[in-house]
């Protein structure tokens, strides 16, 4: 009889464990040439609705992984990524021959993602005791990959990053929900830091879309770094190293600490042909932990460049477009780093916010704002501006129709400036209420603002 569906409940499977069964299912449905599993809601043998992962389920190339409506939670203890292409972190992985096609894993009905309870891997214990680097706290991560699809699920407590793509092109994130359930914990205990989704070195021709929720660090993170321990011994021989032409649409989330969407590089990697629209940043300021920035484009701290030579430089990130951004954050844009040629339309500042638009760095980038109990602290550093080593240099920037309905608690101005160098940066179309200043410089800025009606 021709087998149409393949199942970890299947009884071939009977007697192992669930990561066993799921494993067992994959090399079925590679080895007929069906190429999918799925996943169901009710573990049969276990008698339960929870599948317990043990270990990393690998996938190959043309493989479809359907969750209907299951739960899948990292068992307490392990240190394991729980879905990966199964090139990744190998030899073969890191040529143009181990590229692998086809990989999808796809949620409906309710499917969730669990991270479990935190384990003894964070970023303060990654690679230190025998312990390996915090990237295997992953969820998922797909490595030189063409052609993917990630969506339709919901990822709850992730213990690391939740997912993370490396050479990755051609593919879709789109519809996920990211759910964090122990918030003294994820803002206040050990750091974990909890991104969402993260694009690295080498990811291009991909729509992110669709994607809302709360997570503990950047929301959606696009980061050409070159790190020693994630990155290097991932190097494919694709020349191409930089993140380029990505959408970013319909997004509606919070950090507890960071950005909603960041971008950041480094070592002359590039990021350019970014482009961004619908951006509602969630934050009920005084219910939960606060984003810091909605967009946090560029940083100066050494943690990412190290040596001077490693710093941004004006070119490196180019061609950005932004369109109907919507935030309760402490700071809506903050532009720093090095970027060329960036387009802003339609941002809204809510009366619960600080700055509408900060051109360089300012204390505010040099802080972490946990909530609002954290008042006190952010007033005694927000008319210090933060002293960067290196100013931001912008070039060809254009914001318009930016309204801010701010009303000083949290910064004094809608615009600020400082520690940055200013070339043809323009801001179009600003509307305030009478109690907040429009623009207000602090020191170390060369160059002029424009302000137009």
């Amino acid at each position: 009889m021709k087998v149409s569906t393949i199942t970890p409940n299947d009884p071939l499977f009977a007697g192992m464990s669930d990561t066993e069964k799921i494993r067992a299912a994959v090399a079925l449905a590679e080895k007929t040439g069906i190429g999918e599993i799925v996943i169901p809601r009710y573990n049969e043998e276990r008698q339960s609705t929870l599948w317990t992962i043990e270990d990393t389920i690998a996938l190959p190339s043309d493989m479809t992984v359907i969750l209907d409506g299951c739960r899948l939670r990292m068992a307490d203890g392990v240190i394991a990524t729980m879905f990966m292409n199964s090139a990744a972190r190998t030899p073969e992985g890191n040529t143009a021959q181990g590229k692998q096609r086809r990989i999808r894993i796809l949620g409906r009905n309710g499917a969730v993602l669990d991270g479990g309870n935190p384990n003894a891997l964070n970023e303060q214990t990654s690679k230190t005791n025998g312990l390996p680097h915090v990237s295997r706290n992953l969820l998922i991560y797909l490595h030189n990959v063409t052609d993917f699809e990630v969506s339709g699920f919901t990822v709850e407590n992730q213990r690391w990053w939740a997912m993370a793509f490396m050479f990755a092109d051609t593919g879709t994130v789109s519809h996920l929900h990211f759910r964090l359930t122990r918030h003294a914990l994820d803002t206040h205990g050990v750091w974990r830091n909890q991104d969402g989704i993260d694009l690295r070195v080498g990811c291009h021709n991909i729509l992110i879309e669709d994607i809302e929720g709360e997570t503990g660090d950047d929301f959606i993170a696009l980061t050409a770094l070159m790190g020693k321990n994630l990155e290097e011994p991932e190097l494919t021989d694709d020349p191409d190293r930089d993140i380029h032409d990505v959408i970013i649409r319909d997004i509606r989330g919070r950090s507890n600490l960071c950005a909603l969407i960041r971008l950041l590089c480094h070592r002359g990697l590039k990021i350019y042909n970014i482009a961004m629209n619908n951006l509602f940043e969630t934050t009920r300021p005084g219910l939960e932990a606060r984003s810091q920035m909605t967009l946090r484009i560029g940083d100066d701290a050494d943690a990412y460049y190290g040596a001077p030579e490693n710093h941004v430089k004006p070119g490196d990130m180019h061609d950005i477009t932004i369109d109907n951004v919507f935030s309760h954050s402490l700071c809506v844009l903050n532009l720093c780093g090095a970027v060329r040629g960036m387009t802003v339309r339609n941002l809204h500042a809510a009366p619960d916010c600080g700055y509408a638009c900060f051109f360089g760095y300012s204390g505010a980038t040099n802080v972490f704002l946990y909530h609002e109990s954290r008042k006190a602290e952010y007033d005694a550093i927000r008319y210090v501006p933060f002293r960067a080593a290196y100013p931001a240099i912008l070039e060809d920037i254009t914001v318009e129709n930016v309204f801010c309905g701010s009303d000083g608690t949290y910064a004094p101005a809608a615009i600020g400036a400082s520690n940055a160098v200013l070339h043809n940066v323009t801001v179009r179309g600003l509307r305030v209420g009478d109690s907040l200043t429009a623009y207000l410089p602090f020191s170390g800025v060369d160059g002029e603002l424009r302000m137009e009606s």
